[in-house]
This record gives structure tokens, sequence and C-alpha cells, in this order.
């Protein structure tokens, strides 16, 4: 009964999840107004009156991401926004809305960090660090400058290095106890041992 309980609402979750997401948005669910689901809001269909985000904006259902201005990239010489560098600017929310939200996956950004993980990842598998290059690639990744980067990147890899220490003290604390635990046992079995003798 609980397992069937659970795989409705998996069942459920599965068939309105918004795909193609960042991972911050993993469990973004939208409504599909399907009448033979086994849900209240999609079996009543949709409303005259769509829920609109503010007014004459885009559908509740509309999830406005960052997508980078291709008319305002990093380092941009026209750029009229910013006095000296330009680390580039995503487009206004109504240029996204015109682009179609089904064009969107595609074109949008990811959060930061989820861009400098993936290339430190890369940079581990390929047994190196990352050098300037690398940090002014992932600055036109993510419209940031090479500082705000340089700062992500250390931020990360200090972290990674937390997490690594923290979990080779775990294992070096259990390899402890189960060394105790042996020493423990092999004194109370000589101990009995002693006793056995004496006794008999």
């Amino acid at each position: 009964m609980q397992y069937h309980h659970f795989e409705e609402i998996w069942s459920l979750c599965e068939r309105h999840m918004v795909k193609n997401l960042p991972s911050a948005y993993d469990f973004a669910l939208g409504t599909c107004y399907e009448a033979e689901y086994n849900h209240p809001i999609c079996q009543r269909g949709r409303r005259a009156d769509e829920l609109v985000l503010y007014t004459g904006g885009p559908s509740v259902q509309f999830l406005p991401l960052p997508v980078p201005d291709p008319k305002r990239p990093w380092r941009s010489k026209e750029c009229k926004n910013c006095n000296g560098f330009c680390t580039g600017h995503f487009m206004y929310l109504e240029k996204v809305v015109a682009t179609g939200s089904s064009d969107l996956p595609a074109a949008h950004t990811y959060p930061p960090n989820t861009v400098i993980k993936k290339s430190l990842k890369k940079a581990q598998k390929e047994s190196r660090d990352l050098n300037s290059g690398d940090v002014e690639e992932l600055a036109k990744q993510t419209n940031l400058s090479t500082e705000d980067d340089e700062m992500w990147v250390t931020h990360l890899d200090s972290v990674k290095k937390r997490r690594q220490a923290a979990a080779t003290r775990k294992q070096k604390s259990a390899r402890q106890k189960s060394n105790d635990k042996v020493a423990t046992t092999g004194n109370e079995f000589g101990r009995s041992l002693w006793w056995s003798r004496v006794l008999y």
C-alpha cells in the first residue's frame, strides 16, 4: 500500500516536472491540464483568466531564467551601460518572454557555481589546476569578471578540500574504533582464558 502510494506521487511528479533546468530547479513543476490524470488542478482544466507574473506579463508557468544578451556580450566595446570593462549582460525580461519558453532551455545560462564546479571536475580528471585562460573562459560563460570567477574557484575548491578532510577523519575514526573493539575483544578473551586455567 505504501509503495503504491509513493509510486502514484512519483508518477505525478514525473509527468509535471519541467525538464532542462539548472539543478536549483530540479523539482520545478508545471500543470499539464490533462483530465485523465489524478490531479485536481489539472482535472479542472485551464482557467479562463490565466494567472500571470504581473499585469500584462507572462503566465506564472513561465520561469524567467537568465539568458545572456548577444548584443551586450562579455568585453563588449559597444556597451553603453558600463564605464570601462564590460562583463556582459543578460537580456531584459521582455526580450526573454519574446524569445519563447520552448527556446530558453538551449539559450539560458546556468548559475556560476554550477558552471565552475563542472569546469573544476573536468580539470581534476585531467590532473591539473585551472589556469588564467580557463578562468577567463568561465568569466565569459557566467558574465562575471575574472576576479569574481577566481573567488568562486577558490571558494568551491576550499569546500571540496574541507569535505575530503572530513571524510578522511571519519574513516580514520572508524578504523580506530574497529581496532579498539578488536583489542578489547582480545583482552576479554585473554582474561577469560586465564580464569579458566586458574579455576580448572
